[in-house]
């Protein structure tokens, strides 16, 4: 039976600092419901994106509030915006607010991919009292390897590329707020995007003066290209020994963040107290921007290959379910592991990762 919803655009959530950030709220019309939490740096109102994701009106009809929330400094939301390091305090705030409105049942979990992944990851690390469970997809276990360097090498194109683009371009309008020269900024982004390689080629990096007032950020990165204090206070594999939650961590074997994904599983499984120990893995033949499509360039995986197939909504929905409402459909005797093994074209169940008989060679 179909569940008459309310959805409530802009409504503000306020940090501790007295920052307001806004997001829109999907929720069944009466009654208190669980609510899934996802804190995005993309736009609350690109539904797209979300659906692609988890789609929330498929969530609200399964009984859940869902809570799509600019994060500080982006879109809506006022502030400042600060990659990763914002993400620790203002997720504990974000939690607790939602666990406590009327509508809520104090049980909360978040959900998202990529950015929408580090900021689930950074909220349990500054563990909020209300925080569940958490289905982070295709993001990193630190934000230094892996993430912005690699191997001690900086990760040029997609570091700049991202604070360029996604970070700089998609968050425009706010951003031309606090600029005297907002066309001329745009103009100068706008082209610096069109021929990336250029940039790339600029010398010495720090020098490139394109993001100096849009993402002053980009630089602290450069600043630091050894793995310091300055990426250990965000680095989630440094915590695993005191996360005690479970985690659905989703990804694709091409994805960028591919070994992040699979280290956050195992270091949950091997060193995290109590419930942490019951995360979960899912990997699928996906890259970072083809999910949920089930071919890669010019190699296609056949149909089982797309998350249409698996239904990947269905899965975060069944860990939801457990978690927050106590359903057990089979889910608890299930293995922890999910595979597709590409060639085969198939998906197989596993009890850990690495594989208990992998044969290691040199």
């Amino acid at each position: 039976m179909a569940v008459s919803m309310i959805v409530e655009q802009d409504v503000p959530i306020p940090m501790r600092d007295g920052t307001l950030t806004y997001a829109n709220v999907l929720r069944p019309a009466t009654g208190r419901h669980p609510v899934l939490l996802c804190r995005t740096s993309y736009g609350k109102d690109k539904r797209k994106a979300e659906f692609n994701t988890l789609d929330p009106v498929r969530a609200v009809q399964r009984g859940y509030a869902v809570v799509i929330q600019d994060v500080r400094g982006r879109f809506a939301s006022e502030g400042r915006f600060d990659p990763f390091v914002q993400e620790i305090e203002d997720g504990y705030d974000s939690v607790e607010w939602c666990a406590a409105q009327p509508w809520s049942t104090g049980q909360v979990a978040m959900y998202g991919r990529s950015y929408l992944g580090a900021t689930q990851w950074l909220a349990a690390l500054a563990k909020p009292p209300s925080l569940r469970a958490i289905a982070p997809g295709v993001t990193a276990s630190n934000y230094y390897e892996g993430w912005t360097y690699q191997g001690g090498a900086l990760q040029l194109a997609f570091a700049l590329a991202w604070a360029a683009y996604s970070l700089s371009l998609g968050n425009f309008g706010r951003l031309a707020r606090t600029l005297d020269d907002a066309a001329a900024q745009r103009a100068r982004l706008w082209q610096a995007v069109h021929d990336l390689p250029a940039a790339w080629r600029f010398a010495p990096l720090r020098a490139w003066p394109v993001l100096e007032r849009l993402a002053p950020y980009y630089y602290e990165w450069l600043d630091h290209p050894a793995y310091d204090d300055y990426w250990r206070r965000t680095a989630i594999k440094e915590h695993y020994g005191r996360l005690d939650l479970p985690t659905f961590n989703y990804g694709g074997w091409f994805d960028v963040f591919a070994m992040g994904t699979v280290e956050n599983f195992a270091g949950m499984r091997g060193q995290a107290p109590g419930h942490g120990r019951d995360s979960r893995l899912l990997m699928g033949p996906w890259s970072h921007t083809t999910l949920p499509q089930n071919y890669l360039g010019e190699r296609h995986f056949g149909a089982l290959g797309s998350a249409d197939a698996i239904d990947l909504d269905g899965w975060q929905l069944r860990f939801f379910d457990y978690w927050l409402k106590g359903m057990d459909d089979g889910w608890s005797e299930e293995p922890p592991v999910r595979l597709f093994v590409m060639g085969a074209n198939t998906w197989r169940s596993e009890h850990e990762w690495p594989l208990a008989r992998t044969e290691w060679t040199r």
